[in-house]
């Protein structure tokens, strides 16, 4: 079976979930992958099968620990304490990111860094305001 746009590319539809995976070169290794569904996620699928340098298999069962790459479009579908020790699984996300990539938690870490430091935090910092709004006083500030 060929697929449209990718030329010469190989490919099988997996009797048992009905994906379609690359025939294995001769002697290639096997790499498996997961893609949760999300933002992107037939992008990253479509470079994953249009790899041509070893042979990657989707895993239709997405709670497999078996895998060597999982994608997902957001962290907390990826259990960190899972992951195997025993071989290599890589994931597209950093275990407690949150500290630095969500913006009030970067203002604290870093307010904290210069803190300790004696430093201020506004030399290397613009002027910021962490504002706090619970629903009953966003609905108050609705009116």
């Amino acid at each position: 079976m060929q697929i449209p746009g990718i030329p010469g590319a190989p490919y099988r539809a997996n009797p048992t979930n009905g994906l379609l995976q690359k025939y294995p070169l001769p002697g290639a290794r096997i790499y498996k992958f997961q893609v949760m569904q999300g933002n992107n996620s037939n992008l990253i699928r479509r470079v994953f099968m249009e790899t041509r340098s070893e042979a990657w298999v989707e895993l239709a069962n997405q709670t497999q620990g078996h895998f060597h790459f999982r994608w997902s479009p957001v962290s907390r579908q990826i259990n960190f304490d899972r992951l195997s020790h025993n071989f290599v699984q890589m994931v597209n996300h950093v275990e407690g990111h949150n500290e630095i990539s969500n913006k009030h938690e970067l203002f604290k870490n870093v307010v904290n860094y210069c803190d300790e430091r004696h430093e201020n935090a506004f030399f290397m910092l613009p002027l910021t305001f962490c504002v706090k709004v619970t629903q009953d006083k966003l609905q108050q500030s609705l009116r």
